[in-house]
């Protein structure tokens, strides 16, 4: 095998294994009820957790949501999956 085969060889291997990998820092996905604020309320609104509960699947919360009046407060960025059920 002469050298640039080997390094093409070990450079496709390398992102096979990045690919293989665990995930270090896997998605959780919270999902939960919605309260939402009267359908009357004009203006801004932003979502808060209210309730988190473990469930038996790994990287699951069941959650309570609530919708509250003003702009959302700065948070650092949380690349959870978040599915709001209404009521």
């Amino acid at each position: 095998m002469n050298g640039r085969s080997k390094s093409a060889l070990q450079q496709r291997l390398s992102l096979l294994e990045a690919k293989l990998a665990p995930m270090t820092n896997p998605v959780m996905y919270h999902y939960g009820w919605l309260s939402p604020l009267p359908k009357d309320f004009v203006g801004e609104r932003h979502v808060v957790t209210v309730k988190e509960s473990p469930t038996s699947l790994p990287h699951f919360k069941w959650c309570e949501f609530e919708e509250r009046p003003g702009p959302a407060p700065e948070v650092e960025h949380d690349p959870s999956f978040v599915v709001y059920l209404n009521k």
